[in-house]
């Protein structure tokens, strides 16, 4: 290999690893996608299931029927093979483990920091990949790059 190619492939593998470091979430972050199709990069601190809001660290609350979904893993929103699994109007968490539960989010504890259903289960978030609340792409997303 010429010392061309090499400085090639070496400037390859910064750019891949830079564009692959920015697509990744730090520590308690998660891409937060609207219906509206817009997004924001911040932790979930609270969920109030009495005024159905879901605060963030730095951004505010969001009523819940703005949200569209959580991603807990990288700032993709493309998961096609995810949403054709969803087959009620239900909210829909995709674990890490491959296992997938729906049901009615309840609530998201500040004390626990855990996501509850309405049947009283609990997951962590550093166990969700990504959380549904409706299988419906938002149209700001539809033309937009993963």
């Amino acid at each position: 290999m010429t010392k061309k190619a090499i400085v090639v492939v070496f400037v390859g593998m910064f750019l891949t690893a830079a564009l692959s470091a920015s697509a990744q979430l730090r520590g308690g972050e998660s891409a937060i996608f609207f219906k509206s199709g817009d997004v924001i990069i911040d932790r979930i601190i609270d969920m109030s299931s009495t005024r159905l809001v879901v605060g963030t660290a730095n951004s505010g609350e969001f009523p819940m029927r703005d949200l569209w979904m959580i991603n807990y893993v990288n700032e993709n929103w493309n998961f096609p093979n995810e949403r054709d699994q969803m087959e009620t109007n239900e909210h829909y968490i995709f674990l890490k483990s491959g296992d997938v539960m729906s049901g009615r989010i309840v609530d998201f504890s500040s004390a626990q920091k855990v996501w509850e259903l309405a049947t009283g289960e609990k997951i962590a978030p550093g166990s969700i990949r990504r959380i549904y609340f409706s299988n419906r792409v938002p149209a700001g997303l539809r033309n937009r790059d993963n």
